[in-house]
């Protein structure tokens, strides 16, 4: 990643928070209170990533107070916001945690940090530059299994949490899932949308990756 992303430079500052975002998406079955503690310890404790903050960073302006992490209670939805520093590049990005109808975790980096509107429209940019933010977001998604199992893992730009639930039960959604692919999912969850998990790679224990175009 540190070789492909600089900061681009635009006319507008808010520029930097427009764009689309790029997402890693974790889904989790039912979290108590002190595994939410360790999910989002975990996260902000990794090497790199900074906060949380007040108000969302912008390259180029100061930053903003430091803020107590927030633990989410039942039926609870928020984001909050950090910095991600690659190489001393310096990038802002949100985070969205849900206890709601669904327990999930969000990383949001807005394509305005990493690239201008105009250089997205450009296809081998916009490859470029995503697979440079997907491979950070690997070794993110990575750490944060070995301290609390996500069900499904996914990169997106614009996406969703995955529910294993609402795939299996909707054929359409599970198809359009496994063409996607590009996500993390753990063997149990491949069993019950009818997928054997021998049939894909081991990236850690009972997690397997997924790549585009393994539709039913």
């Amino acid at each position: 990643m540190s070789t492909r992303i600089q900061i681009p430079t635009h006319a507008d500052p808010r520029e930097f928070w427009s764009g689309g975002t790029y997402e890693l998406n974790l889904s989790f079955d039912t979290l108590r209170d002190n595994q939410w503690s360790r999910l989002l310890e975990s996260f902000w404790s990794i090497d790199g990533v900074f906060g949380p903050y007040e108000d969302r960073y912008t390259p180029g302006q100061a930053e903003s107070a430091r803020t107590k992490i927030r633990y989410p209670a039942p039926t609870d939805t928020y984001s909050q916001y950090g910095i991600v520093s690659v190489d001393e590049v310096h990038l802002g990005f949100e985070v969205l945690a849900t206890r709601s109808i669904f327990e999930g975790f969000s990383v949001h980096l807005p394509a305005g940090m990493v690239v201008t509107t105009a250089a997205l429209e450009n296809p081998k940019v916009a490859a470029r530059v995503r697979e440079a933010v997907e491979d950070a977001y690997r070794f993110v998604a990575l750490r944060m299994y070995e301290a609390m199992p996500f069900v499904i893992g996914s990169f997106d730009f614009n996406g969703e949490c995955y529910l294993v639930d609402e795939l299996a039960a909707d054929t359409a959604a599970r198809e359009k899932f496994f063409l996607s692919g590009n996500c993390f999912i753990q063997d149990t969850a491949l069993r019950k949308l009818g997928r054997d998990p021998d049939d894909f790679e081991q990236v850690a224990n009972g997690l397997r990756w997924l790549p585009a175009g393994r539709g039913e």
